[in-house]
């Protein structure tokens, strides 16, 4: 018994360093001001990228509801979080990424918090409607936003957010996630073989 909880822990803490953590910010962007839209940047440390996307909410959202189109220039990629509400106290976002291998990838949620007052470099006053994306069948009232924007619903074949966990299956109206181009990476998908050796080295000190 001890040595299956032995390896139940260990194991995980020896492939999770292998694995890295593929999304980074550039800098920790953890307050906004009302009226301004967000920038978000970050590295993603991956290749064969086809897609990525910035989901974003309020308190006021339980789920994601919309996203913006990250524009990437090598690993360093940019998106924009419409003007949150004066209401507006606090703001969820994470980032999901396609590759070519229809892998699909998320990074952990972010939180940003209101500071009014203070001007930051990562906002601006742009007013250019933004083009935004949605994976719900009904149009989402985005609340706790104050932007001018316009919203359209993706093809089923491209709701990544239903496979990520983003976004509920009866809320983007698909039945069968078979339709969709494109299934969930985990921990051990891009693994080296390192990673392996390493577990099966583990496993048979443990056994020993």
């Amino acid at each position: 018994m001890t040595g299956l909880l032995l390896r139940l822990i260990l194991i995980p803490l020896i492939l999770l360093p292998l694995y890295g953590d593929k999304i980074t910010p550039v800098e920790e962007q953890q307050t906004f001001t009302s009226g301004y839209r967000i920038y978000i940047d970050t590295l993603i440390e991956d290749h064969n990228i086809t897609e990525t996307r910035l989901y974003f909410r309020t308190a006021a959202s339980p789920r994601y509801e919309a996203f913006t189109r990250m524009e990437c220039i090598g690993k360093y990629c940019r998106g924009i979080i419409p003007s949150p509400a004066g209401s507006t106290e606090t703001i969820y976002y994470t980032i999901l990424y396609k590759k070519t291998n229809n892998r699909i990838y998320t990074g952990k949620e972010s939180v940003i918090t209101r500071r009014n007052g203070l001007y930051l470099v990562n906002q601006t006053k742009e007013r250019t409607p933004l083009r935004l994306r949605t994976e719900q069948t009904q149009k989402p009232l985005l609340a706790g936003f104050e932007d001018r924007y316009s919203i359209q619903e993706i093809a089923n074949s491209r709701k990544y957010g239903v496979v990520a966990g983003l976004i509920t299956r009866d809320k983007a109206g698909i039945e069968d996630t078979s339709v969709i181009e494109g299934r969930r990476a985990t921990i051990f998908t891009d693994l080296p073989p390192a990673a392996y050796a390493a577990a099966a080295v583990l496993l048979m000190a443990l056994a020993i």
